[in-house]
């Protein structure tokens, strides 16, 4: 079985199965990013399958990356995201202090997601490189956005507009700066 890693015929004597392959990339800090065997997708529930498969006769195509690489386009997403969330969040302080509320809590509902998904990419990247949150002070960080969000969900809940665009403006910017700083810092660390 011929074995191309990144374009390039990879030297496979002393390997027998794909695990052996698998084992060579990771041990060279490198991340599979695709995975074909003979043209096509293995099934990855399968690990134990996968791994043992032989790489006599066939081809194996493997796209790698570097994890610290991945990880800092996944940051760099993410920092977007935050960019974004807190742009909803100064039009929905601007639309709730203005008109009825709705707009302004309709956009709110927008920051959410942004947060949700900048939220759900560090956790990602933490994990990929194993790294400590509280390092990078993000627990401290989350516990003061939570609470924000409590004030701010039950502000929406008794319909005082007045405490909900308070949090929007005066609160919430300090917090999502240090989340900002949090992250770069992070991004920072993995670029090193």
């Amino acid at each position: 079985m011929s074995v191309t890693v990144d374009g390039e015929a990879m030297n496979t004597t002393e390997m027998s199965n794909v695990g052996d392959v698998i084992d060579r990339l990771t041990g060279e800090n490198r991340m599979i990013t695709q995975l074909l065997i003979d043209g096509v997708e293995p099934n990855l529930d399968d690990q134990a399958a996968l791994r043992t498969r032989p790489i006599d006769g066939g081809e194996i195509y493997i796209e790698s990356a570097s994890p610290a690489v991945v990880a800092s386009e996944v940051l760099e997403a993410a920092i977007l995201r935050l960019d974004e969330a807190e742009r909803e969040a100064a039009t929905a302080a601007d639309l709730v202090q203005q008109t009825d509320a709705t707009p302004g809590v309709a956009r709110l509902s927008q920051a959410f997601s942004r947060w949700s998904e900048a939220q759900h990419a560090v956790g990602q990247v933490l994990g990929l490189l194993n790294l400590d949150p509280a390092a990078f002070q993000l627990p401290a960080t989350m516990d003061e956005l939570a609470a924000h969000l409590r004030e701010m969900k039950q502000a929406v809940e008794r319909e005082d507009y007045v405490t909900l665009a308070d949090v929007l403006q005066y609160d919430l910017p300090g917090t999502l700066g240090t989340w900002r700083g949090n992250v770069e810092a992070l991004r920072g660390a993995v670029a090193a």
